[in-house]
C-alpha cells in the first residue's frame, strides 16, 4: 500500500471482495498492510524490495495496490510484478493499481453510495473514472460538505463500493477483484 488512507481501507476491501465475489467469508486479513510510499517504488530504492522480503517471511502469497497516478497501470503492474520475482521468486505477488488514484473506485460505484454517509443524493458520474485526471478531486466535488481526506475517510468510503458495479465500471478494480481470487485461491 502507498499511503495512510489504503493502508486502513484495504483488509476490509479485501475482506468484503472475498466475500461478495468469491462467497469466501473466511478471509479476514491479520495484519496491517505495510506501507510505502510512492515515489519510493521506484527502482532507484529499495524500499519495495524490502517490504516485499519482510512479508514474505510470514506470508506465501503478496497483494501490492498503488495508485498508478500518470503512470500506465499496466506496466507499472508489470514491471512490480517481475521486480518482486527477481526478489521473492518464491512467493506469488500480483499487482492491482488503481488508475490514476483509489478514488476513481468511489467514483465507479458513486451511484450506490448516492445519500450514504456524506454522498450527495443525487450523486452520479457519467464518464469512465479511469479517464479522469484527479478522481479525488471529482469525488470530493460529490460529498455534500465537499471535503475529502484520504487518511481520515478513505476506510469508510471504501466500505460503501459496491463490489459488483465498481468491477463492471473500472478495469483497475476488477484488476483488484481478479488478483484477490487468484490470491484466495492458492
Amino acid at each position: 500500500m502507498e499511503g495512510h488512507g489504503e493502508v486502513l481501507a484495504m483488509p476490509s476491501l479485501v475482506a468484503r471482495v472475498a466475500r461478495e465475489a468469491y462467497g469466501r467469508f473466511d478471509i479476514v486479513p491479520q495484519h496491517s498492510p505495510m506501507r510505502v510510499k510512492r515515489g519510493r517504488f521506484s527502482p532507484r530504492f529499495s524500499d519495495y524490495e524490502r517490504a516485499l522480503q519482510l512479508v514474505s517471511v510470514a506470508h506465501e502469497s503478496v497483494l501490492v495496490v498503488l495508485d498508478s497516478d500518470d503512470d500506465d497501470p499496466e506496466q507499472l503492474a508489470s514491471d512490480l510484478e517481475a521486480r518482486a520475482s527477481e526478489c521473492v521468486s518464491h512467493r506469488r505477488v500480483l499487482v492491482a493499481p488503481a488508475v490514476r488514484e483509489f478514488e476513481a473506485w468511489f467514483l465507479a460505484s458513486i451511484d450506490t453510495m448516492a445519500g450514504r454517509e456524506a454522498v450527495k443524493p443525487d450523486a452520479q458520474f457519467q464518464t469512465n473514472p479511469e479517464l479522469l485526471k484527479g478522481p479525488k478531486n471529482h469525488f470530493a466535488s460529490l460529498l455534500i460538505n465537499g471535503v475529502y481526506s484520504e487518511s481520515v475517510d478513505q476506510k469508510r468510503y471504501a466500505s460503501l463500493i459496491d463490489v459488483d458495479t465498481a468491477t463492471k465500471r473500472s478495469r483497475s478494480f476488477a484488476r483488484l477483484v481478479d488478483a484477490i481470487g487468484q490470491l484466495i485461491s492458492t
